[in-house]
C-alpha cells in the first residue's frame, strides 16, 4: 500500500508543475502555447495560470486517482474511519506508530500486533463518544 501515497503524491507534483501550462493553454482558447510562451511574463500572470491549470484538472485527477485506488486497493482509510465515526485525528496519531512487521503473527497469541492497533483506534473512539456524551448531559 505504500503506492498509494507516493503516486499521489506524484500526481500532485506533476499537477504543480503543468498547472502554469495548462493556464496558459486555457487563457489562449485552449490551443498549444509556443516557444518561449513564459518568457516576459510577470509572476502574477503565472500564477493566475497556475490556478486555472488547477481548477481545470485538479478535481478531474482527484476523482481519477480515489476511484482508482478504491478499486485496486478496496475501501480507502477515510471512508473506513467515517464508517466507524473514527475521530480523524485520533485515527492518524495511532497511525503514526504503524510499522510493517506488525502484519506478522504474534507467536505467542496467534493475533496480529495490527490487530491490536485496530482495537486501540476502535476502543479510543468509544472513549472518545462517551466522553463527549457525558459533556453534552
Amino acid at each position: 500500500m505504500a503506492k498509494i501515497p507516493r503516486g499521489l503524491y506524484a500526481c500532485r507534483a506533476l499537477l504543480d508543475a503543468l498547472a502554469p501550462l495548462i493556464g496558459a493553454e486555457i487563457a489562449l482558447g485552449n490551443k498549444a502555447v509556443q516557444r518561449g510562451w513564459a518568457n516576459n511574463v510577470g509572476d502574477e500572470t503565472v500564477s493566475e495560470w497556475h490556478a486555472a491549470g488547477i481548477r481545470e484538472v485538479g478535481s478531474t485527477m482527484n476523482q481519477i486517482i480515489e476511484s482508482t485506488c478504491a478499486s485496486e486497493y478496496g475501501m480507502p482509510l477515510l471512508d473506513m474511519a467515517e464508517n466507524h465515526r473514527l475521530d480523524f485525528h485520533g485515527t492518524f496519531r495511532k497511525l503514526a506508530f504503524f510499522r510493517p512487521n506488525m502484519l506478522l503473527g504474534d507467536d505467542d497469541s496467534g493475533a496480529t500486533v495490527l490487530e491490536g492497533l485496530n482495537a486501540e483506534l476502535l476502543l479510543g473512539e468509544q472513549r472518545h463518544r462517551d466522553k463527549v456524551r457525558y459533556h453534552l448531559t
